[in-house]
């Protein structure tokens, strides 16, 4: 078991001045993982005086570029040889498929190394900076990542953030509070200053408050849709900039002219990634509604042949949900959606079979076909391996529907003609759209998704003729 007793706050391990602790118990068998202090109030203020400090001292803003790349690079070496160890111990936390938490953490390296390598490239070429133009750190940055991805996402802020020149309050969810501590050591073995980077656990009503703390510049946020909603309110009223990542499924449109089988081996491996709770699963498909049945047989033998049961197997796809809670709650909008009139092809309606539900929170994976776009299983996420065939009568109607599901999520276009494809693309509301994927690219189901410049922000300085 791995226990955490202090928090990580401006440079060592601080003990709580909270009592309140969280233990991890696997959901899939139960089996105690670890345990960390939950943070309160107390404990958040300290972590934020401590990054406020950081900040007004500039002892990491008031370095060179060059310098906080050289630490960031040593961070990042220190980090890959510890990478693979924490991918497994978060999908202990989690019971995540472990398969999938390697994918995750595999994109996160990825997406990590070329925003140094930007960096580098950055620095070779001369930063571009004139005497009236410059880029200054943002502040202090409180971010929250999601359960499922909390590394992948809190990778997605720390080198930008850091890179930038910031200091970081990052708050780990309760339900992954483990494999995110050691960040804070690794940094400061890399040569981080004391107070730049500072790490508590703590729930989301926490991470509403930093939008209206006065020594908070900017929110991170990654997690569900709703939370995202209230907080972006919350920072608008107080002018304050926000990266919001909202887990938002993502939409596939199948135009009439698709290759179905085509389309069902591209979605076999993100339609239940991470047993569907993984953001921006493609699991909201339109179709052709006198190609649902041919569509709905060709999608039943993909989903019916993946592997369930204990996540540690590399072969599993579809382990348990975070809780049964969880379970219930995906169940329960399954079970809402078939008595509006929608068809359960394939699953488990209540979490189980004709019998007990499956041990450690396992769902069955689940297709509901005959859904309309009003149904609260569309418009809410039932983060659990549920895929809705949404039927649709002509292209229009189909762009009208897509468009109306709830955020901005990723899309792919299938259709034997690219014309036709590109052109319904265009009309899509979506900041990413794949044009007959083979394969769905991990960029369709991005984590944390950045801004080409988070983080800082940008000074132009006039000078007037005398």
């Amino acid at each position: 078991m791995l226990s955490y007793r202090r928090n990580f706050i401006a440079g060592r391990r601080q003990a709580p001045l909270s009592r309140l602790r969280v233990e991890v118990r696997s959901p899939f068998d139960g089996a105690v993982v670890g345990q960390a202090p939950l943070a309160g109030q107390p404990d958040i203020e300290m972590a934020i005086a401590a990054a406020r400090r950081a900040v007004e001292r500039r002892i990491w803003s008031g370095t060179t570029l060059q310098r906080r790349l050289t630490v960031l690079e040593r961070f990042w070496r220190l980090y890959l040889e510890q990478a693979n160890a924490l991918a497994l111990l978060s999908a202990r936390q989690t019971a995540l498929p472990v398969t999938a938490t390697l994918d995750l953490v595999a994109q996160a390296l990825e997406a990590g190394q070329a925003r140094l390598e930007m960096t580098r490239g950055a620095l070779a070429v001369g930063d571009g900076v004139s005497r009236s133009y410059r880029r200054q750190a943002g502040g202090v940055v409180a971010a929250f990542p999601a359960w499922n991805a909390s590394q992948p996402s809190a990778l997605a802020w720390l080198l930008p953030a850091l890179l930038a020149g910031c200091a970081m309050v990052l708050l780990l969810p309760p339900l992954c509070p483990l494999d995110g501590q050691q960040l804070g050591e690794l940094l400061a073995e890399a040569g981080l200053p004391d107070g730049v980077l500072n790490i508590v656990v703590a729930d989301e009503a926490a991470c509403l408050r930093m939008a209206v703390h006065e020594d908070v510049d900017w929110v991170a946020f990654s997690g569900l849709a709703d939370v995202g909603q209230e907080l972006a309110r919350l920072c608008a009223a107080e002018t304050k900039p926000l990266v919001l990542s909202s887990h938002a499924r993502a939409t596939g449109v199948l135009l009439p002219d698709a290759d179905l089988a085509a389309v069902a081996a591209a979605l076999r491996p993100r339609l239940f990634m991470a047993s569907g709770q993984a953001p921006s699963n493609p699991s909201r498909l339109l179709v052709p509604r006198h190609r649902q049945a041919e569509f709905i047989e060709a999608l039943t033998a993909m989903v019916g042949a993946l592997p369930t049961g204990d996540p540690r197997d590399p072969g599993t796809v579809i382990g348990p949900l975070i809780s049964d809670e969880a379970r219930a709650r995906a169940a329960f909008l399954v079970a809402q959606a078939r008595a509006m009139g929608a068809d359960v092809v394939i699953g488990q309606e209540n979490g189980r079979d004709g019998g007990a539900p499956e041990p450690g929170a396992i769902m069955g994976a689940t297709v509901v076909a005959n859904v309309s776009a009003d149904m609260d299983l569309v418009r809410q996420e039932p983060r659990g391996p549920v895929a809705v065939v949404i039927p649709y009568a002509d292209l229009d109607q189909a762009i009208v529907t897509a468009n109306s599901l709830p955020g901005r999520p990723s899309a792919a276009v299938w259709s034997e003609e690219p014309s036709i494809a590109e052109a319904v693309a265009v009309r899509l509301h979506a900041d990413h759209v794949a044009l007959n994927p083979k394969v769905l690219a991990a960029d369709l189901a991005a984590i944390g998704q950045e801004r080409d410049e988070p983080f800082s922000n940008v000074q132009v300085v006039t000078h007037a003729e005398i």
